[in-house]
């Protein structure tokens, strides 16, 4: 399997930030055309184009490949619920024990601060762990770096098929489209 197809999620290193959420912008927001000009930094590959891209990209692969990346991505979907739950877990006991500590007069006068802190869960924690589901993380290992490039450079690495040529929409007509589907 082509190397720069696997280097692309070297990003994910960030674990539970909520920001994770949105780790495939090709099938989430759609990818950027171009960040050179305002007005097309605005626009977003339509879902007809993500899906064309998938497909192409999709099909330079074997099914042996396609299959060794489904199971890669529940792999690690696994990993990142698994390491959620750890990270939680870790936070709650060390929660749990502050909580005890500042049950003492003497620890909650000398230490109020940390005793307050205590007290509230951050909305990350009760919210649940955001991972990305399989389908995506898959989508991610099968588009490779054709999500992270122009319209210009799709093109010439061959993340669509030659001489289709991708329609764009704004964020507001690619989430409206979504929600048809």
């Amino acid at each position: 399997m082509r190397q720069a197809q696997m280097k692309h999620r070297l990003f994910l290193t960030t674990g539970l930030s909520l920001v994770s959420t949105s780790i495939f912008p090709i099938f989430l927001y759609g990818c950027k055309p171009s960040m050179n000009d305002e007005n097309e930094a605005r626009k977003f590959y339509s879902l007809d184009s993500q899906k064309v891209m998938l497909k192409h990209m999709a099909s330079k692969l074997s099914d042996q490949e396609l299959r060794e990346l489904w199971a890669r991505a529940e792999a690690e979907r696994s990993a990142e619920i698994e390491n959620y739950e750890k990270e939680r877990n870790q936070y709650y006991d060390k929660r749990e024990k502050t909580l005890a500590d500042c049950e003492d007069m003497a620890f909650k006068t000398k230490n109020p601060e940390k005793c307050s802190n205590a007290a509230v869960v951050p909305i990350g924690w009760l919210l649940g762990p955001t991972v990305n589901s399989q389908q995506d993380i898959f989508n991610g290992y099968v588009l490779g770096g054709c999500n992270w490039v122009g319209v210009k450079k799709a093109q010439e690495i061959g993340c669509f098929p030659k001489g289709y040529i991708p329609t764009f929409v704004t964020l507001e007509e690619l989430e409206a489209s979504k929600l048809t589907q």
